[in-house]
């Protein structure tokens, strides 16, 4: 990563975030990780993403055993929010992790968009 400030680091960097991906079997941490330093050297040259398009672009550079998690957790949710796209992330590999079958992590990753929902919308539901 470049982390210089001339203009063009700019244009390199915002290429280097819309073609990162991890490669199948890859780390998610350092994933994470190579993603959010891009985002902070952008932001520290006044380049603002806002949180449903950062969590597009994570969830788009996934590796593709990640496919039906995005699926999921897209089609749940009316919109995006970045930090709650990490969660769920993060939940999701948790549960592939010790469940050690990826196929029942991504069967229990459909009710992860259950887990956003409001308490009203619950409260409706019991009435």
């Amino acid at each position: 990563m470049f982390a210089g400030k001339s203009l063009s680091n700019k244009p390199f960097l915002k290429e280097e975030l819309l073609n990162l991906h991890m490669n199948k079997g890859g780390n998610l941490m350092e994933h994470l990780g190579t993603f959010n330093r891009c985002v902070a050297y952008l932001q520290r040259m006044e380049v603002f993403y806002n949180t449903e398009d950062k969590a597009l672009m994570l969830l788009t550079s996934l590796s593709p055993s990640y496919k039906h998690f995005q699926t999921a957790l897209m089609l749940g949710k009316s919109s995006l929010n970045f930090e709650e796209v990490v969660q769920d992330i993060m939940m999701h590999h948790v549960i592939t992790q010790h469940s050690g079958d990826s196929s029942q992590g991504e069967g229990l990753v459909a009710n992860i968009g259950e887990i956003g929902r409001s308490k009203k919308h619950k409260a409706r539901k019991a009435t």
